[in-house]
């Protein structure tokens, strides 16, 4: 706020890796977005144009963000936690309706959901690239701060932990230990 027009500003960026492109005309895309992890999806959402996207919230106050996705050619389905709007329910419940073998999930929200989409897309054998949401302090790897548990499935090296700063924050969802975030 102190800078003056015409100032220069350092930046370090971008950083990390982003959401995969899809292979396959016909896989089924859909999308896996609880509270802020709306703001991601909706951007891949609108490059990509086309699949299903579920929103989950905690209630209809919180679920007014999917009108933004009214300029996207997507299907739209909304859960509530409090049935306020859309389907009462999470998220989840949505997916189980939609997922098949074909589909190429994307998710990002709570590590809790994230989770439950993992498994979900495992038990379908679909594919599922997941956003981490972490604290990141460095932005490089060299903190340590936003390691994640490799379950050691795709993970180059078969390394046991991974930064989401500077590996992620998109991972496929079979290269993640979930269990690592039920210690919290």
């Amino acid at each position: 706020s102190m800078r003056k027009p015409g100032e220069s500003v350092d930046v370090l960026g971008p950083l990390g890796n982003g959401f995969p492109s899809i292979s396959g005309k016909n896989k089924k895309i859909i999308f896996v977005a609880g509270g802020m992890g709306f703001a991601p999806l909706n951007l891949l959402a609108k490059t990509l144009n086309k699949g299903v996207f579920l929103f989950g919230s905690r209630d209809k106050a919180q679920s007014v963000l999917a009108k933004g996705l009214k300029a996207v050619k997507c299907r739209v389905k909304i859960s509530t936690e409090d049935g306020s709007a859309g389907k009462k329910g999470l998220v989840t419940g949505l997916l189980e309706e939609e997922v098949s073998k074909d589909s190429v999930i994307y998710a990002c929200g709570p590590a809790g959901m994230l989770k439950a989409v993992a498994k979900i897309a495992l038990d379908a054998g679909a594919k599922c690239h997941v956003s981490l949401e972490r604290a990141m302090a460095c932005g490089m790897g060299a903190c340590l701060g936003c390691a994640v548990k490799s379950a050691g499935g795709h993970i180059e090296e078969n390394k046991t932990y991974k930064m989401v700063c500077s590996d992620g924050p998109v991972f496929e969802s079979l290269d993640i230990d979930w269990d690592m975030f039920d210690e919290r």
